[in-house]
């Protein structure tokens, strides 16, 4: 299990902390930016992250899954580089995953086309920003988490334990349904010892 996860300033880190954490567990988790080798991107949380690569050394083929957080994405919608990664990934038959605003990146590059999905831009200023990018016809408004192929969308940043636990379900990584079960319920603090 190798996954690659994109980062960019104000990207929501907590989206995506329990599904790296989760992942670690059964390979590596490696991460790329869309700045310069060397340089830190900067989550909204303040978290900084140095990137493990720059766009132009990411090879799809070595990766199992593409991870697109959440944030505030409208800076940085329009990245050529960020566009092709994406569709190689979904060429190659690879999961992309995005959660909240990461499912806008998906969105531009096409993926939704002809897959059933869900996007958080609900408000009018907000489908007056990113609606080009969602196709209407396949859109399942009131899900938390859809899966159609190799594309898993969660609607917003409050579904990060389910969309972490539906990633790792993809790849059957659990032990047991009850294993799925207990950590979906323990990272929702709902669990209780017997």
């Amino acid at each position: 299990m190798k996954a690659l996860f994109f980062v960019y300033d104000h990207y929501a880190e907590f989206e995506v902390s329990l599904l790296a954490l989760f992942l670690k567990n059964f390979g590596k988790i490696v991460t790329v930016g869309n700045k310069a080798k060397g340089e830190v991107v900067t989550g909204e949380g303040g978290f900084r992250t140095l990137p493990h690569l720059e766009l132009s050394e990411v090879n799809p083929s070595e990766y199992d899954v593409l991870v697109f957080p959440g944030g505030n994405v409208e800076a940085h919608l329009g990245h050529s580089e960020v566009l092709a990664m994406t569709r190689a990934f979904a060429e190659q038959g690879k999961l992309v995953a995005g959660i909240c605003g990461g499912t806008a990146f998906m969105g531009e590059a096409g993926l939704f086309n002809g897959k059933r999905y869900v996007h958080p831009f609900t408000e009018p200023e907000e489908q007056e920003k990113f609606g080009h990018l969602f196709p209407a016809e396949t859109v399942q408004p009131g899900e938390d988490i859809v899966i159609d192929g190799n594309v898993l969308t969660g609607r917003e940043g409050c579904v990060y334990v389910e969309f972490a636990v539906a990633v790792t379900k993809y790849f059957d990584l659990f032990e047991s349904e009850q294993d799925e079960r207990e950590n979906l319920l323990y990272f929702k603090n709902q669990y209780v010892k017997s």
